[in-house]
């Protein structure tokens, strides 16, 4: 009997290594398919297909588990069409292991046997937890095989990682939440206009709830005045001024209890002073508020108002905390 076991393995874990002993004694052969081959050199996928095929099969041959198959599987963004593009990659199999209730789906409606597959901490022992430790400098090698300990160093994975929390491309939060880690601070943030970006960018990052507490959306000006703003203030200076930004920022650190409070209003457009956004941020030490007028479509005005609230975040983060 073949079994088929897929996942990122980024990195190939302990929790991994124990899944497959317990499997390897009910199949003459496992099939591991590596997925999302086709990526890398992301902070959520920092390995390529061709380290991590090597972190396995170093592992394996050290275990003496030799009655295994390694198969990149690059991904195909249509479930439709999936099962049957890993059958076209794989040898053929006979049963599916998952835990994954998609995954499980998807092979019972093509026909297989699928088996639930024995459990570990994934608390500990999880893809996630390993990359972060990493580029926190923290104990990250007694969650992984020797073997796999080795090749990141080899491939100076450690560097690479700590590079990608800082620029990757893909994520312009990871150099803020850095920061946040490193000086052990607390975030909170109202947006009006942004429409919960700021918030979406910030939670991006692996363990983003050691640093952010907590986002509200403060579109109208009833939801602004439930936040606290003072309905004086709203009337005299606009619902879109440095006034409210200021004060949604002040409003919202002390209802979390957050070091910090992010607040932002503004008209994406095409109404109103399109373009127009105030972006404030409030501390025990400091009051900011940054006026900018943005061009473009409604997207654009939303997404380069939330890359500049994040931008004077890491500001103020370099200069204080």
């Amino acid at each position: 009997m073949r079994g088929l076991i897929i996942g990122r393995f980024q990195p190939f874990h302990l929790g991994h290594m124990s899944v497959i002993k317990k499997i390897v004694k009910e199949c003459d052969t496992i099939i591991i398919s590596i997925g999302s081959a086709q990526y890398s050199h992301t902070l959520e996928n920092p390995f390529t297909a061709g380290e991590r095929y090597l972190m396995i099969s170093k592992t394996l041959e050290k275990e003496k588990i030799l009655n295994c198959c390694l198969v990149p599987v690059e991904d195909v963004n249509r479930y439709d069409v999936w099962v049957s593009h890993v059958e076209a990659l794989t040898p053929k199999f006979d049963v599916v292991y998952t835990n994954n209730p998609l995954t499980k789906r998807l092979f019972l409606e093509k026909g297989y046997r699928v088996k639930g597959m024995p459990m570990y901490d994934r608390t500990i022992y999880s893809g996630m937890e390993i990359r972060r430790r990493i580029w926190r400098n923290e104990n990250w090698e007694k969650l992984v095989p020797g073997q796999v300990a080795r090749v990141i160093k080899e491939i100076d994975g450690v560097k690479r990682l700590k590079t990608l929390a800082k620029t990757d491309i893909y994520a312009p939060e990871n150099r803020v939440a850095s920061l946040m880690f490193e000086k052990n601070v607390t975030v909170s943030v109202a947006e009006s206009c942004t429409g919960g970006l700021v918030s979406h960018m910030l939670t991006n990052v692996p363990d983003s709830s050691r640093y952010f507490t907590e986002g509200r959306i403060v579109y109208s000006d009833s939801a602004k005045k439930m936040l606290g703003v003072s309905e004086k203030t709203i009337e005299a200076f606009g619902n879109v001024s440095p006034q409210v930004s200021l004060e949604i920022a002040k409003k919202i650190r002390e209802k979390t209890k957050t070091d910090i409070g992010l607040g932002i209003t503004g008209f994406a457009g095409p109404s109103g002073d399109a373009g127009r956004v105030y972006i404030a941020l409030v501390s025990g030490k400091e009051k900011i508020c940054r006026s900018f007028k943005f061009t473009g479509s409604r997207e654009e005005v939303k997404e380069r108002a939330a890359k500049e609230a994040l931008k004077i975040l890491k500001s103020y983060l370099e200069k204080h905390e």
